[in-house]
Order: structure tokens, then sequence, then C-alpha cells
């Protein structure tokens, strides 16, 4: 079985799960999801107080961001955590997203 196979089915599994700790069943699985590392404002989160996180962010079709997830901050090789790295570097240049009370 090759690695390539192995990572599709780890990605479709880790996003059901996802799907389903969200109770989202309306999100459909897309070949072209669109999704970056971002800088999240997740001061609703906590009471008010002000705290930051990288986040996976999920974009709607419009290009308006519409979820995260959880703080995704593994990989299988040294070669997947430098690129995590400079996606997370990409991050820290963007505007922070804010969601509302409601996400």
């Amino acid at each position: 079985m090759s690695s390539e196979f192995l990572c599709q089915d780890l990605e479709a599994k880790l996003f059901n799960w996802f799907a389903g700790r969200l109770n989202a069943s309306i999100i459909k699985r897309s070949s072209e999801m669109k999704w970056n590392h971002r800088v999240v404002d997740l001061s609703a989160e906590n009471n008010g107080e002000p705290i930051f996180g990288f986040r996976e962010v999920s974009y709607s079709d419009d290009g308006t961001p519409d979820g995260y997830g959880e703080p995704f901050m593994i990989s299988e090789t040294m070669d997947g955590l430098k690129e995590l790295v400079e996606r997370l570097q990409k991050a820290l240049a963007e505007p922070v997203v804010k969601f509302g009370d409601d996400t």
C-alpha cells in the first residue's frame, strides 16, 4: 500500500471525525477544500480574555473564513514539520481571523 494512499485514507478519516465532532453533516468533502493556517482570536472561548492560536481555517466558496479546527502540530517526517513551520510563518503575516460568537 503506497504512502500516498495511506495519507489520503488518514485525511478522510480525520475529516469524518472532525465533521462528526462539529455536528457538521452538511459539510461535503471536496478535492479542492480551501484552508490554510491562520492566527485566530480565541478570546470568545476564553471568557473574553485575550488569547490567540494557530488553527487550520477553512473558507467558504466566496473566500470568507467559515470555521477552524483544533491545533494540528504533528507530521510523519521532519520535512513535513519544516513545511508546517513555513505555513505558520506565513500565517503570522496575515491579519488575525476573528469569528462571531456563533462559530
